[in-house]
């Protein structure tokens, strides 16, 4: 059975105070897929600059990454070099996850994980 009704804006937040924390959680995760797209494109165009470069972007990230595998393994930093993929294929894998919509919502993230409030 279909039902339709009409509700304004603040009758609509009502209605969602009113929801359970699990009922929320589904209301935020349909709202975070839905508008998933838009706040993409917002957030690549807000850091879109003329400062940074591909070259730039792929030393700072690799040192990082260096970095951060050392202190997890303990290894001297002419071993981590060897066994990272570069910093550049691992960008060009990501953002090709990104584009085709190999992606989970940030909701999903946090699914079997219980939060004590």
């Amino acid at each position: 059975m279909n039902v339709s009704i009409s509700i304004d804006f603040s009758q609509l937040k009502t209605a969602i105070a009113q929801c359970n924390l699990e009922e929320k959680l589904e209301l935020l995760h349909l709202l975070e897929k839905d508008t998933f797209s838009v706040r993409f494109k917002k957030l690549l165009h807000s850091v879109q600059t003329d400062e940074l470069n591909l070259e730039d972007i792929t030393q700072e990230v690799e040192a990082v990454r260096q970095a951060n595998h050392q202190k997890s393994q303990n290894l001297p930093s002419q071993e981590t070099s060897q066994e990272l993929e570069p910093a550049a294929e691992s960008f060009r894998r990501g953002w090709d996850d990104v584009m085709n919509g190999r992606t989970k919502p940030i909701a999903e993230l946090w699914d079997g994980i219980e939060v004590k409030i």
